[in-house]
């Protein structure tokens, strides 16, 4: 078990459809690793209701590769008092190759939003802060979303190489 991060953060990200704004996290490359759970560092601003998924997304095609709802927008902490929240992935998921990460919240109630932590500077060089507007995505490389994922090194359901093969007694 591992866990890949970047724990900084000085200034917040507002997620929520009037902005809009409904994604936000970071964009990076996960090597070869099952992932099975995710962290960011999250308030809100006001009441949002409305569920906040947290979703691991191809770059290209843009798709969900795996999402978990993390719960209700109320039960976050208020603006200023942000912490680490955490969602542990039902299907720990295989990835190889570079995604985002982010945090998904599309209610569209004005002034009601889930805010991510985010560092205002670059922290990991090979790393993308990310954000979707309305339009296409934005990357930037001049800021670092707070994020933690864990991951075991093996896929889900071993190498299946023929090392594999002699232990079962197949070959």
């Amino acid at each position: 078990m591992g866990v890949e991060q970047q724990t900084e953060w000085d200034t917040k990200l507002g997620i929520a459809g009037t902005f809009p704004r409904v994604r936000g996290g970071q964009r990076l490359t996960i090597p070869g690793r099952t992932v099975t759970k995710l962290a960011f560092v999250l308030s809100k601003y006001s009441t949002p209701t409305g569920d906040v998924t947290f979703e691991i997304r191809r770059i290209s095609p843009d798709e969900v590769i795996v999402s978990k709802v993390w719960g209700s927008a109320a039960g976050l902490q208020t603006n200023g008092n942000e912490q680490w929240e955490e969602a542990v992935l039902d299907t720990p998921t295989f990835i190889d190759e570079e995604v985002r990460i982010v945090v998904y919240y599309p209610d569209d109630v004005s002034n009601y939003r889930v805010q991510l932590g985010y560092k205002s500077s670059d922290v990991k060089a090979d790393e993308l802060f990310t954000f979707k507007p309305s339009g296409a995505w934005v990357d930037s490389g001049t800021g670092d979303a707070a994020y933690k994922y864990e991951y075991e090194d093996e896929p889900v359901g071993g190498g299946g190489g023929p090392g594999d093969l002699v232990n079962a007694g197949v070959i």
